[in-house]
C-alpha cells in the first residue's frame, strides 16, 4: 500500500554557511536523537558514524538525498527525507511519509493518529518550516509537486501551494506566513483552524482523526471507547458512560449503513450532522474517562449532587480527591471568549463551570472546581476561569486509553 506523504518547506538563510548542518541537528532532535538513524546507517556499513554526533550531522548534511527512518514518531513509524537543497527558490524541502496500512489497520487507540498529527506539527515548528502539509493521497511525481508548490510560494499564492495535491489532511502555516497573508485564511475547504502559541496555524480538512478511514473512524472510536469502559466498570458511574458509548456506537453503525450505496442505491443518504454530534459525545466520554483514571482519590464519574436551591440533582463529571475536587474535563480545541464553546447559555464552558461553583458553595467544605483541558487552553479563557474562582489544569498529552 502506498504511503501518505507530506512536505515541509524550510527557508534557506542567505548568509549562513553551516545552515544545512544546523537544520540536520534540528531534524534529529525533533525526531528523537541520533539513536533513530541506527537502522538507516547499519545497512550502509557506517557503524562508526553513529558514535560521533558531529560526524553524523556533517555526513547527512553533505548528502543531496538522505533517508532517515523513525520507528516511534507519535506512536507510528515515519520515513523522513532530506532532499536536495533548492537555493534558487530559497527553500530546503523535507519529505515525510507514513504507511497507509498503519492508518487503515490501526491497532489500539484510534486517537493515536491525533498524537501523530500533533507531533508532526511540533516537527514543523522545531525545524523552522515556513509552510508544510500532509496529504492522505500519494504524490504522482514528487519533483513535479515540489516545483509547483515552490512556484506558488514564490508568487505568494499560499492556498495554491497547500492544495497542489488536493485538500491536505493537515497544514502548518508559520507566524511568518500568517503575517504575510495579513489576515486569518478564509478558504472554503478549511474545516478547522487551530491557533498555536507560537502564532502559527494548523489547518484541518475533515473532522475525524484518521484520514484513511474518513467518517468510519468514528465507529472505530465508539467501539474502542465501549471496550475500554467495559474494562473499567469498577469506576463508580462508569456504567452511565458505557450506556452512552453503546448508543453512539449503534447510532454511527446505523448512519454508515444508511449511506451504503451498495445496499440502498439512490436511497442511500448521509447524516453529516449525526456523525458530528456523535463525535462530540464520544470526545466528552473520552475526556471524562481519561481524566478520571488519572485522578487520585477518585470517587466516580457522572456523580449526582443535589442543588438545595432548586431541589434538583446536578452532574459532576469527575469527582476526585475523596470528593474535594469537581472536574469539568474537555477535549475541545483551544477557543476564545467569543466562541460558543465558551459562551453558549446551555452548553458553554462558562455556564457549566459557574453552575458547579455555585453548587460548591452549599457544601460544608467547598470542593475545588477544576476545568481540565486535554488540548490546551487559551490565555483569555484561563484568565476568565480563574477570575470566576475555578482552577485550571492542562494535560501534557492527549488522552490515549490503550
Amino acid at each position: 500500500m502506498e504511503p501518505a506523504k507530506g512536505l515541509l518547506f524550510v527557508p534557506i538563510p542567505s548568509d549562513h554557511p553551516t545552515w544545512r548542518q544546523d537544520l540536520v541537528r534540528k531534524i534529529l532532535e525533533a525526531l528523537g536523537g541520533l539513536s533513530l538513524i541506527q537502522r538507516t546507517f547499519d545497512y550502509r556499513n557506517l557503524e562508526h558514524l553513529r558514535h560521533d554526533t558531529e560526524q553524523t550531522i556533517q555526513f547527512i548534511a553533505s548528502q543531496e538525498y538522505e533517508h532517515i527512518t523513525c520507528d516511534n514518531f507519535g506512536t507510528f513509524g515515519l520515513d523522513f527525507w532530506l532532499l536536495k537543497a533548492r537555493p534558487e527558490s530559497s527553500y530546503q524541502v523535507l519529505e515525510t511519509a507514513i504507511s497507509k496500512i498503519q492508518l487503515s489497520e490501526i491497532q489500539r487507540d484510534p486517537m493515536r493518529v491525533e498524537v501523530f498529527a500533533q507531533q508532526w506539527v511540533s516537527l514543523c515548528e522545531k525545524v523552522g518550516a515556513e509552510i508544510a502539509y500532509f496529504v492522505e493521497s500519494n504524490f504522482n511525481s514528487i519533483d513535479d509537486v515540489i516545483v509547483e508548490a515552490l512556484e506558488s510560494l514564490q508568487r505568494g499564492d499560499i492556498e495554491d501551494c497547500l492544495r497542489t495535491e488536493g485538500s491536505p489532511w493537515r497544514c502548518y502555516l508559520s507566524p511568518t506566513i500568517i503575517s504575510r497573508l495579513g489576515v486569518t485564511p478564509d478558504w472554503s475547504w478549511i474545516k478547522r483552524l487551530d491557533h498555536l502559541p507560537s502564532g502559527g496555524l494548523v489547518i484541518h480538512d475533515g473532522a475525524g482523526y484518521n484520514p484513511n478511514l474518513g467518517d468510519l473512524d468514528a465507529v472505530y472510536n465508539a467501539t474502542f471507547l465501549r471496550e475500554q469502559l467495559e474494562k473499567h466498570l469498577d469506576v463508580t458511574g462508569g456504567s452511565v458512560l458505557l450506556d452512552r458509548a453503546k448508543r453512539e456506537e449503534e447510532n454511527l453503525k446505523s448512519i454508515m449503513d444508511a449511506m451504503s450505496y451498495i445496499k440502498h442505491g439512490d436511497d442511500a443518504r448521509y447524516d453529516f450532522d449525526g456523525v458530528d454530534k456523535s463525535r462530540i459525545i464520544l470526545d466528552d466520554i473520552r475526556a471524562t474517562l481519561a481524566c478520571a483514571l488519572r485522578r487520585p482519590g477518585l470517587v466516580g464519574v457522572e456523580q449526582q449532587v443535589t442543588d438545595p436551591t432548586q431541589q434538583k440533582s446536578l452532574t459532576v463529571l469527575v469527582m476526585a480527591d475523596g470528593g474535594r475536587e469537581w472536574l469539568v474535563p474537555t477535549l475541545l480545541f483551544p477557543f476564545d471568549r467569543d466562541s460558543s464553546d465558551w459562551s453558549d447559555p446551555q452548553t458553554g464552558l462558562r455556564v457549566r463551570v459557574q453552575v458547579l461553583l455555585d453548587l460548591a458553595q452549599h457544601r460544608a467544605e467547598a470542593p475545588r472546581v477544576i476545568a481540565y483541558f486535554w488540548r490546551g487552553v487559551s490565555p483569555e479563557v484561563r484568565e476568565a476561569l480563574v477570575a470566576m474562582g475555578a482552577q485550571v489544569e492542562a494535560a501534557d498529552s492527549l488522552p490515549l486509553l490503550g
